[in-house]
């Protein structure tokens, strides 16, 4: 994962760190090793760990910074047992799958999403986007990922070798390293890999970014304290009551984004094209739209909407998408920004009272994709990348 800033507190801190990227390195050991635990782990059906994650934080060149702890919890049993839990001062969150519900459950919000138990995919993804989708949250891996061996990276060509003590035992580790990048604000990285196991009992991780002119370098370790592999694991792990006082929503969209429509319909809304002409909402119902709310001032509307002509050149020729992008700024400062970058999909003005109220748009970009009954599949916030969008689209039945 190339992380390009520093990593603030978050509750899905360790979720966001266990994906690898980079091009595949010369390392005749490494590429073994991945072949090794990609076998292994495709066998599994059981296991049981605890581990700890501590993570310090210094201007750079400096120490004796801010440091925080985390214990970390994670089993699974196939094919409907999970749990994955990092719990300490700043980072309290648990996920998983028993026997009354699956859930996801975010201390510093006070905020868990509740559901009926759900069946565990076994995917392994790819990739830096990390996203709110069941078959990623809910995922046999999802308490082992942070001590599973990273496929693709960019490792040195040399192996270290170096023991590493697990309670009374001594294991002998590959120990894998990448140079980092300092420019994109990530420094090196380190697995120390047990071939018997299959596990990578400790890793290492550096981030740099600028906070407030200051250069601050923040490093992250994750050790394994304890494990156990295709053992039989404590029922009693996977039983999960919400807090009292905790926000209980009902959709994985609205753990992060409280206010997120996923699953209502579509409000009825009116916006005017550029020539003047009133459009409604109701005169698309039939066919896919992707709406969104964006004003020209908006630096991450700026960012997305190439990402939105690019679907929309594949998409929108074929009538399977109608792309829409919604402002509430007078007709020549729209059409002058436009016109400046060539952008062809379908601009509108709308009301700000209506993308407020109906659409909640307090906070721009704000994309939705309704399907052709009219309901909200997916409620963005924020520039999206390509892959976003298009996963966005999927939830309504285009592409995937």
């Amino acid at each position: 994962m190339t992380t390009k800033r520093l990593i603030a507190c978050s509750t899905v801190l360790t979720l966001l760190l266990v994906a690898g990227a980079g091009q595949a390195a010369a390392n005749a050991r490494y590429d073994q090793a991945v072949m090794a635990s990609r076998t292994w782990a495709d066998q599994l059906r059981s296991y049981s760990l605890k581990g700890k994650m501590t993570m310090e934080t210094n201007v750079k060149g400096q120490t004796g910074g801010m440091q925080m702890e985390a214990d970390l919890t994670g089993a699974a049993v196939m094919p409907d047992r999970l749990i994955s839990s990092q719990v300490g001062s700043m980072f309290n969150m648990s996920l998983g799958v028993g026997p009354e519900h699956s859930w996801f459950n975010l201390g510093q919000m006070q905020t868990c999403y509740l559901a009926d138990p759900v069946p565990l995919n076994r995917k392994r993804f790819a990739g830096d986007d990390f996203e709110l989708d069941p078959d990623r949250i809910f995922n046999f891996y999802g308490g082992l990922d942070q001590f599973m061996l990273p496929e693709d990276l960019e490792v040195e060509a040399e192996t270290g070798e170096e023991i590493f003590a697990l309670g009374d035992r001594e294991i002998p580790c590959q120990v894998f390293r990448t140079s980092g990048n300092e420019a994109e604000g990530e420094g090196p990285k380190e697995y120390w890999y047990d071939p018997q196991s299959h596990l990578v009992v400790k890793s290492g991780f550096t981030l740099f970014g600028n906070r407030g002119g200051m250069m601050m370098e923040q490093k992250l370790t994750f050790e394994l304290v304890e494990y156990s592999l295709d053992e039989p694991v404590d029922e009693s792990l996977f039983s999960f009551t919400p807090a009292a006082g905790v926000r209980i929503v009902d959709h994985l969209d609205r753990l992060t984004n409280p206010e997120a429509m996923t699953g209502q319909k579509a409000p009825e809304i009116t916006f005017k094209t550029l020539d003047g002409a009133p459009l409604k909402l109701s005169e698309l119902k039939g066919k896919v739209v992707f709406l969104d709310f964006w004003a020209t001032w908006c630096g991450p509307c700026k960012i997305e909407m190439p990402h939105i002509q690019t679907l929309h050149e594949e998409l929108g020729p074929s009538g399977e998408v109608v792309f829409l992008a919604a402002s509430s700024e007078d007709r020549p400062t729209i059409e002058g920004f436009i016109s400046k970058y060539g952008y062809t999909f379908k601009v509108v003005q709308v009301e700000a009272e209506d993308a407020h109220g109906l659409y909640k748009a307090s906070s721009i970009p704000a994309g939705f994709v309704i399907d052709e009954q009219g309901v909200i599949r997916a409620h963005m916030v924020g520039a999206q990348s390509e892959a976003q969008l298009r996963k966005a689209l999927a939830k309504a039945g285009i592409g995937g």
